[in-house]
């Protein structure tokens, strides 16, 4: 919920989801803003979102204690994608099947890792949940935490192994990636 880039977003076409107890922070001029729970699913414009509970924190301040946050299934009918973004090692995806693309973040686990899982943790629930190619995010960026910012992605691919790699999308900040198979081509 990075204001700065809402700001830019705004459209009257758009919607937004995002957690319980936070519409406050999303700026105004969207078509519609809903907030989600966990464990409940909304249709928006054939896509269904599923919010699910990570292992995490909803806080913007010290004092702010009383936000919601969420991973979210997003399913359209040619493609399943969990957006697990920021969560400790839990074991909520574990009953997921058959997702084309996971999205985790590997960094921010030195001193963090009570909310932010460690690159071996984020491989363990990417095969847990069926993924198929994993996008990590939420390292090598900005300086959040103790750990080199090479760090996360080096033990990401050491814990992958030369059979695992290939189901890693690596990824410059701000390059674009495609892959044109759906999920019944890939299968």
């Amino acid at each position: 919920l990075d204001k700065h880039t809402l700001t830019r977003l705004v459209s009257p076409q758009t919607t937004i989801v995002t957690a319980r107890h936070t519409r406050r922070l999303i700026p105004r001029g969207f078509r519609r803003i809903i907030e989600l729970t966990w464990g409940r699913e909304i249709l928006v414009d054939g896509v269904r979102l599923r919010a699910i509970r990570p292992r995490h924190w909803g806080a913007r301040t010290a004092w702010d204690r009383h936000r919601g946050y969420n991973s979210y299934v997003i399913e359209s009918p040619d493609h399943r994608v969990l957006y697990a973004g920021d969560t400790a090692l839990t074991a909520a995806f574990s009953h997921l099947r058959e997702i084309d693309l996971a999205i985790f973040g590997i960094g921010a686990y030195d001193p963090w890792e009570a909310a932010h899982a460690t690159p071996e943790q984020v491989w363990s629930m990417f095969n847990a949940c069926g993924g198929r190619l994993l996008l990590p995010i939420h390292h090598s960026t900005f300086k959040l935490s103790d750990e080199h910012h090479d760090e996360p992605l080096e033990r990401l691919m050491a814990a992958a192994g030369a059979v695992g790699v290939d189901r890693i999308i690596r990824c410059a900040p701000g390059q674009s990636w495609w892959h044109a198979r759906s999920r019944s081509a890939s299968a």
